[in-house]
């Protein structure tokens, strides 16, 4: 994450916003646990292994949408 979601503030990879003091960590662990998942699709499709990934994929969805789980989904369909 590059910005405070509250007032988009520069993070300079802190927990608290360094403008408005924002707690992030529960943010940050979220953002950090979609990408675990898009790591996981990925390798997955590298196996071959595309129910797999799909779910990997939704799994990623559900906490953060980003451009990669679009890609990897029509790519696998």
């Amino acid at each position: 994450m590059e910005r405070c979601p509250v007032c988009r503030a520069r993070l300079r990879g802190e927990s608290n916003c360094p403008r408005c003091a924002a707690d992030l960590a529960l943010v940050q662990h979220i953002s950090h646990a979609a990408s675990i998942h898009e790591s996981r699709a990925l390798s997955l499709v590298a196996e071959g292994e595309f129910a797999q990934a799909k779910e990997a994929i939704d799994q990623a969805g559900k906490l953060k949408k980003s451009d990669l789980q679009h890609h990897l989904r029509e790519f696998i369909h």
